[in-house]
């Protein structure tokens, strides 16, 4: 009858977490959620998009390096 869909597990959002803003516009977050995976680990972030760009919330800010293996890992952009 209705369509919710429950997350198994929420990561938890501390207040001492740090926004990153990529700088590149992808088209969707699938590839990102792989690359975020693989630097901080399931569960240790979230992701948003918000006025056509993706934000992370994280215990520690991403570095040109860790932006560039998202970018490596998730490809495609516009």
């Amino acid at each position: 009858m209705f369509n919710f869909r429950i997350r198994k597990k929420k990561p938890p959002c501390q207040s001492d977490w740090v926004d990153s803003i990529l700088r590149h516009a992808y088209k969707d977050g699938h590839g990102i959620k792989q690359g975020l995976d693989k630097l901080l680990g399931t569960d240790q972030y979230t992701l948003k998009l918000r006025s056509g760009r993706w934000i992370i919330s994280a215990p520690r800010k991403l570095n040109d390096k860790d932006e560039s293996e998202i970018e490596r890992i998730a490809g495609v952009h516009y």
